[in-house]
């Protein structure tokens, strides 16, 4: 008998038999885009963290490959490329396992979705807050994962300040749980580098977040501009004046034709760029004050007022904001520049779409998307060399690349910063020697 046969019974110990699938169907699906990757030997799917740990310790100790796949959107779902590795789907890790309403917390497995989680919470009149619309439908793992840019509900507009506290396995088959305290000057925050890694040093399979009551005061206004940069000068001032929405979102003129295509929007309300600002809270008078000078900032700067509808329809979740796409952050200052060099590079084989969101201080993030002109849709969104010339225009100009599903495929990202990059790379040498879990994945998002 061969030796990966008998290590399936061992399988089939840690998580039962019917929780090992060796069917080819299910196999060759994730061998990656266009066959890429070798086949695994068997997709397993564990339904504890202590049973991921023991997975781990045996690939450890028999030195046998592991990935995690399964995310429906960013994260670990590169494949591997050596022979006889197993994938790891923690689809069945789906438990809200606690929620305190007086800490405002709760704890979540990492195979729940985002969308579940927010049903769950609102059945007790709590929420995580507004998520993405394209990241609704995926995992809480792979948010984890990938550290998509956003927006998520919290001041700054990244997820790294809804996390409180992790529970993951090491690449030994080590389980670890941090504590869920507020955060204190104890040394560093190890949290921040498991989050975004793709897998690469921990596989999360749980995490307590913040979470917060279902807002009482809401209000939403859509905002048409002739032109790009008064949008976003609006935007930055929200972000500088103090005036933090629960949600801003700006679509390019590009992004806005499409939303019209796709009935979204209005057709008379598609020509120009698209400003949707949105404020919610407790208190009706502060959300009030907040609001009614955003608003009165986008009339000075010559936005056309489209009304409350029209922002909320295109803040609900859609299938045209799933599409693949590529995340990033610059500062103001450099913004408009790197919007210009971006459609230069993919012109003029394609469309660039762009969205902004993620409001800071100093700056804000961009998901990019691509339309092909002549071509399948479907072909453009695979055709790396396109992508490469997305992320090296980026690069070039400074930019921060925090999310790009395939991310590996393209090594100018490690320019941003090689330091950061070496000493991730002493962790994965010290934690996992033989480059056995998610091997494959995308260097650490720097």
């Amino acid at each position: 008998m061969p030796e990966w046969q008998s290590w399936l019974f061992d399988l089939s110990d840690i998580v039962g038999k019917e929780h090992v699938s060796t069917q080819e169907a299910d196999l060759a699906a994730l061998t990656g885009a266009g066959g890429l990757g070798k086949m695994p030997r068997a997709l397993v799917y564990p339904d504890r963290t202590d049973e991921v740990g023991k997975l781990l310790r045996f690939s450890h100790q028999h030195k046998i490959p592991v990935a995690q796949v399964g995310s429906v959107t960013c994260g670990c779902d590169g494949a591997e490329d050596r022979e006889g590795w197993i994938a790891l789907d923690l689809k069945r890790m789906t438990r809200l396992r606690h929620v305190n309403p007086t800490d405002l917390t709760c704890e979540v497995e990492a195979g729940m979705t985002g969308e579940n989680l927010e049903k769950a919470l609102q059945e007790k009149g709590l929420t995580l807050g507004r998520i993405p619309g394209h990241l609704a439908q995926a995992t809480v793992g792979s948010w984890l994962a990938g550290r998509p840019a956003g927006p998520w509900p919290s001041p700054s507009g990244r997820l790294s300040d809804l996390v409180l506290s992790l529970e993951g396995v090491l690449p030994d088959g080590t389980v670890f749980k941090s504590r869920a305290t507020p955060r204190s000057a104890a040394g560093p925050d190890l949290d921040q580098a498991v989050i975004g890694t793709e897998g690469w040093i921990a596989v999360v399979t749980a995490a307590v977040l913040a979470i917060r009551p279902i807002p009482a005061a809401h209000a939403s206004r859509g905002f048409r501009f002739a032109d790009l940069p008064a949008a976003l000068e609006v935007m930055r001032a929200v972000a500088q004046q103090g005036w933090n929405p629960a949600a801003a979102w700006l679509a390019d003129e590009r992004l806005t034709r499409h939303l019209a295509a796709n009935r979204r929007l209005e057709p008379e309300e598609a020509r120009g760029s698209l400003l949707i600002l949105a404020y919610e809270g407790p208190r009706s008078e502060l959300i009030q004050f907040k609001a009614e000078r955003a608003f009165q900032r986008a009339r000075e700067q010559g936005g056309e007022e489209l009304g409350e509808g029209t922002a909320l329809e295109v803040l609900r979740p859609g299938a045209d904001q799933r599409r693949l796409a590529v995340e990033m952050a610059t500062t103001w200052s450099e913004l408009m520049p790197l919007v210009q060099a971006l459609r230069q590079a993919v012109e003029p084989r394609a469309e660039l779409f762009a969205s902004f969101f993620a409001l800071g201080r100093e700056g804000v993030g961009i998901r990019l998307s691509l339309l092909a002109k002549g071509e399948a849709e479907a072909e453009i969104a695979l055709d790396q060399e396109v992508w490469k010339k997305v992320i090296e225009a980026a690069v070039h100009a400074r930019a921060a690349i925090s999310h790009f599903p395939g991310l590996r495929l393209h090594p100018a990202v490690a320019a941003q910063s090689s330091a950061a990059r070496d000493i991730y790379q002493g962790w994965k040498r010290y934690l996992d020697p033989e480059n056995l879990l998610n091997s494959s994945s995308a260097a650490p998002r720097l």
